[in-house]
């Protein structure tokens, strides 16, 4: 599972996948960040769906040696920017709380639940980063998150 907003992708792609034409960045922002699929966004940006697929898969490997190489990045930003990802991609509370834990627990983090099912705290080198349902539907969202430095 993949997910990244658009700054990440071309920050990602640019930085580590500097050959990639504009079409291609923006055909696999389509996959990675909105959720289209593979062969519609290959034709809506004239590429072969074995070309996007090939740049997609080096995106998720590229992902996975960032989660990956421990120190690299601070573990706290990874997690919470992946919060927020998930957040923006509408992902369920049930879902995003399970990847976090596990995110979490790779990364030497002390993951810490609330009194109901409905709250998790995230520890990570200096900083906590907290998902929480929240109580109706007037909100934006089914969840949220903070995020504070220690």
């Amino acid at each position: 599972m993949m997910f990244f907003n658009e700054d990440q992708v071309r920050y990602l792609t640019t930085q580590f996948m500097p050959r990639l034409k504009e079409e291609s960045i923006s055909a696999m922002i389509d996959v990675a960040c909105h959720g289209h699929s593979i062969l519609s966004s290959a034709k809506k940006h004239s590429l072969t769906h074995q070309s996007l697929s090939k740049n997609l898969i080096s995106l998720k490997e590229l992902q996975n040696k960032i989660l990956n190489a421990k120190g690299l990045m601070p573990s706290g930003y990874l997690l919470k920017e992946n919060a927020s990802a998930f957040l923006m991609a509408e992902m369920s509370f049930s879902d995003a709380k399970q990847i976090l834990i596990d995110m979490c627990e790779k990364l030497d983090g002390r993951v810490e639940f609330g009194t109901e099912d409905n709250e998790v705290k995230f520890y990570l080198a200096d900083s906590v980063t907290v998902i929480y349902l929240n109580p109706d539907d007037s909100y934006e969202y089914e969840w949220s998150f903070e995020h504070c430095e220690l």
